[in-house]
């Protein structure tokens, strides 16, 4: 997906562009209706206890609320068709992983869990003749919407 240069060789672009992920207006306005702590969030009091002295230390974690919903984008830039499956592959892994894992901290205390779905793929091209089928870009989305597999 990119490279960094070594020894003043070059670097390759980056072929993955991550936007930044905004709350979906629906979320928004469930959660102007709701009583929370902050504008969508929810403030969390914890406590850690030392297991040597016994002390209590009191924290605050601010979180989103479960059922937080967001719009998610991602280009790939396609610089060798021959790359695309391999590439597409990795990121599909990547997806199944993150769902298997968390986003953030603390989560072994639920927090940060993740489920990436609704995935729509668009190609685009300069030239019409490059355009990509129809039926791969579905192949495409059905890839990450499973998060692996074959291609």
């Amino acid at each position: 997906f990119g490279a960094a240069a070594q020894s003043g060789a070059g670097g390759l672009g980056a072929r993955l562009q991550f936007s930044d992920i905004r709350m979906t207006e629906a979320s928004c306005q469930r959660f102007a209706a709701m009583e929370l702590d902050t504008y969508i969030g929810e403030i969390k009091f914890e406590n850690t206890i030392s297991r040597i002295s016994a002390a209590a230390n009191p924290r605050q974690i601010e979180r989103v609320p479960a059922g937080a919903e967001f719009d998610f984008r991602l280009v790939y830039n396609i610089e060798d068709e021959g790359d695309l499956a391999e590439d597409l592959q990795i990121l599909a892994d990547g997806i199944r992983l993150l769902q298997m894992d968390y986003l953030g901290g603390h989560g072994s205390r639920g927090y940060g869990r993740v489920l990436l779905r609704d995935f729509h793929v668009k190609h685009f091209t300069i030239h019409a003749e490059n355009a990509m089928p129809q039926e791969r870009l579905q192949g495409i989305a059905e890839l990450l919407q499973k998060g692996g597999g074959s291609m």
